[in-house]
């Protein structure tokens, strides 16, 4: 618990006052994987790339170095970093990691930001997720973008990479963009009316019980997939027909 306040109040009162590149999605105020989406929305091409073990692979050196930066003594820096990083790398689930990794990414971000404009393309970077778009993307712009990352003190999961192109179905950060407006895909969709048919005509427990679900938290986790859908879509009309239905079937489970 010791730890978790000492990395709260690095958070606030150090992290907070350096400055992160602008196609940083993650991990930022008024941002959100609905905003990365939208920046990538009715493109002809769409290429996306992700970081392997993003958070492991910045080294101890490199925190120490944004302290050093922010004009913190040599040993102040380093046991500021201890207490930021386990195993001298930095950790998943730590407080002070996802925007740690945004100040350093920054160089990474502005030479990619660059690159993108010299090249007619959107970029934008949610934690380890690399989104590129426009009119055209070939694979000689994922060797370019490969060069950048290395040198940034990166390496790309080439397995995961991916260049769509033409009517083919485009989704960045979960979030469907092939059309003018960010949508939640529709197999989500689908899936989701689907459930919630089921509980309206069936009943919850009845549904539960021929469905043999036995999760505990399965009404709960139908009412964040839906908050969720309808934080990203709030004028669809499906909402009309479910808001007050929906809260009455939570009400009365719960009560």
């Amino acid at each position: 618990m010791a730890l978790l306040e000492c990395q709260k109040w690095i958070n606030r009162n150090i992290l907070s006052n350096i400055p992160i590149h602008s196609a940083a999605h993650g991990f930022t105020s008024k941002k959100s994987i609905k905003t990365n989406a939208k920046e990538h929305l009715a493109q002809k091409c769409l290429l996306k790339i992700d970081l392997k073990n993003f958070f492991p692979s910045i080294n101890i050196n490199r925190v120490i170095n944004v302290f050093q930066r922010c004009g913190y003594a040599d040993n102040v820096s380093f046991y500021l970093a201890r207490i930021c990083c386990y195993d001298n790398r930095l950790p998943q689930g730590a407080a002070t990691s996802p925007y740690l990794s945004n100040v350093i990414a920054l160089a990474l971000d502005k030479r990619l930001h660059n690159m993108a404009k010299k090249l007619t393309l959107n970029y934008t970077r949610y934690a380890d997720d690399l989104s590129f778009s426009g009119d055209k993307i070939t694979w000689k712009t994922v060797d370019y973008i490969s060069r950048i990352v290395e040198d940034c003190g990166f390496e790309i999961n080439t397995d995961k990479t991916l260049l769509i192109s033409k009517q083919n179905k485009k989704i960045v950060t979960g979030l469907s963009v092939s059309g003018d407006q960010v949508k939640i895909p529709k197999q989500y969709k689908r899936k989701l009316r689907q459930e919630l048919h089921y509980i309206m005509s069936y009943g919850y427990l009845s549904h539960v019980s021929n469905r043999k679900i036995r999760n505990p938290f399965y009404l709960d986790s139908i009412y964040g997939k839906y908050t969720f859908w309808k934080s990203i879509e709030p004028d669809n009309k499906f909402f009309q027909k479910y808001d007050s239905r929906l809260a009455e079937v939570i009400g009365y489970i719960k009560s």
